[in-house]
């Protein structure tokens, strides 16, 4: 199939509630999130026909948008891959700045200065992840890594549709900026593992219409700090996976961001194999103040939980789930119970499917089966409390296809539609990546979700909570400056606010 340049396809199919809180981006920016909706205005620049059928892809449409912070582009590939995974390599090699006396010559490009890389095959993780290169005034290679130009890449899961960011700044020692008319060049390639080129685009020009500047400040924010609580939610969800037994070993910046968070219940993941509810009951009453706190956990080396303020009682058919392997069964990461909020009850459950691989792979069928598992559970759960509505939290992992959440959700509500996907943005809006970790070859993504009955919640608010992206006027604010530069986890907190005090929140 030719791909289409007046098509802009949302890949996500999922039911999803976009809040409109503060913090969102401005005119102009591109967020990177994968519904793709704000590059319907962009034009193609360049369109390559249906030409690789046996290739791992076929390039198609290119386009791209310059901002005062970053360059972004999108990219259509024609097929249904995970982009940090592929069986093979897709370079973007551009010149940044137009000029052909700095950079090298690379695949008919002159004055390259950059190469981005999906799914690299050289280096010491080769075969994942995405890697940089870039060029210096005589064209000496230089490999880096992404987060040194703040680079983005949406979606996580698999697509045939990509766009990706970077920063217009101090790219190379001789790319300090990208200047405001600068003739931008490029081209796409894509080299199969034993470097073949197996499809590539033409050469494309973009002319760079903004002029770099420093991250505009965002009007909102001077309106509603967007850490406190919606003025009409009355129960706040945060989710957090907190990186292997971190949140135990290391408590005191987890306490610090839960402060400044004030939930009323905590879905947290990855605690040690030795975590129990009395250990985090504890916990909470030593760094939460006087509220009763009430906990219960999963089984396993690699545990769940739910932490509630709020009446709460466990429901160990969760915790108790398990799927089948050849040396036995293991523990499904689930842990839930119901929760007394003064108005909807809540049927929650903290999860964490399995992680790794891709579309179609042997981590993607377990994330299958762990979703189907706990789906039916949660449906059983359901006709013995009628009156509740359901929450999921947690890493969903969902690095190949969008299918599992699409499982997840689906006529699961109390109406019997699909539970809803709460679209949650970082602070500026320009991203919904709630993971990051400069130590792993991979680029921030989305791997953790809320999905909500809104059949009986009324959403109203919510957001990631990325303390190295937001303002520094709102870390100081919430006593949160020490998290800059050192994050207590490789994952970010999300929050959910929801009105549970009425019905039909329509």
């Amino acid at each position: 199939m030719h791909l289409n340049a007046t098509l802009h396809p949302c890949l996500f199919l999922a039911s999803v509630v976009s809040i409109g809180s503060i913090g969102l981006a401005q005119d102009g920016q591109v967020v990177m999130d994968g519904s793709f909706s704000d590059w319907a205005d962009a034009p193609v620049l360049v369109e390559d026909p249906q030409d690789a059928p046996g290739a791992f892809v076929d390039l198609g449409t290119v386009r791209v948008i310059d901002d005062q912070e970053f360059i972004n582009l999108q990219l259509g590939v024609g097929r249904q891959v995970n982009a940090q995974k592929l069986d093979g390599t897709i370079q973007v090699i551009l010149n940044v700045d137009g000029s052909t006396r700095s950079g090298t010559t690379l695949h008919d490009l002159e004055g390259a200065d950059l190469a981005i890389e999906l799914t690299p095959q050289e280096g010491e993780r080769a075969g994942m992840g995405c890697s940089v290169i870039t060029f210096d005034r005589k064209g000496r290679p230089r490999r880096r890594s992404p987060y040194d130009i703040d680079m983005v890449l949406a979606p996580t899961t698999a697509s045939d549709w990509f766009e990706i960011r970077f920063r217009r700044t101090n790219l190379t020692d001789s790319v300090k900026t990208i200047r405001p008319r600068a003739k931008m060049t490029g081209r796409v390639i894509a080299v199969d593992r034993n470097q073949r080129i197996v499809d590539q685009t033409d050469q494309f020009t973009h002319e760079v219409t903004t002029s770099g500047a420093r991250r505009r400040a965002n009007p909102e924010l001077n309106r509603r700090d967007p850490l406190e609580r919606s003025e009409d939610a009355d129960t706040r969800v945060v989710s957090w996976n907190a990186e292997r037994g971190a949140f135990i070993e290391n408590p005191a910046p987890f306490a610090r961001m839960l402060r400044a968070l004030d939930p009323d219940v905590i879905a947290i993941q990855e605690l040690p194999g030795d975590c129990t509810p009395q250990v985090l009951e504890s916990w909470f009453k030593k760094y939460m103040g006087k509220d009763d706190w009430t906990a219960t956990v999963c089984r396993g080396n690699l545990r769940t939980a739910v932490v509630s303020r709020k009446p709460f009682t466990s429901i160990q058919e969760l915790a108790d789930l398990s799927r089948p392997t050849t040396r036995g069964s293991i523990p499904v990461r689930c842990a839930g119970g119901l929760v007394q909020t003064g108005g909807t009850p809540i049927l929650i459950a903290s999860i964490h499917l399995k992680c790794c691989g891709s579309v179609g792979s042997r981590e993607d069928e377990v994330r299958e089966l762990e979703t189907d598992l706990i789906r039916k559970a949660v449906g059983r759960l359901m006709k013995k409390h009628p009156d509740a509505s359901i929450v999921i939290a947690g890493d969903f992992n969902l690095v190949g296809g969008e299918h599992v959440l699409q499982q997840m959700i689906h006529e699961i509500d109390t109406d019997g539609s699909d539970l809803q996907v709460a679209d949650l943005y970082q602070v500026g809006g320009r991203t919904n990546a709630t993971w990051a970790d400069r130590g792993q070859p991979f680029v921030p993504g989305r791997l953790d979700y809320i999905v909500f009955g809104d059949d009986r919640l009324g959403l109203e608010g919510g957001l990631v909570v990325d303390v190295a992206n937001m303002p520094s006027s709102l870390s100081k604010k919430h006593k949160l400056d020490s998290l800059r530069t050192k994050a207590p986890s490789d994952h970010f907190p999300i929050v959910l606010d929801l009105d549970t005090s009425r019905d039909d929140p329509s």
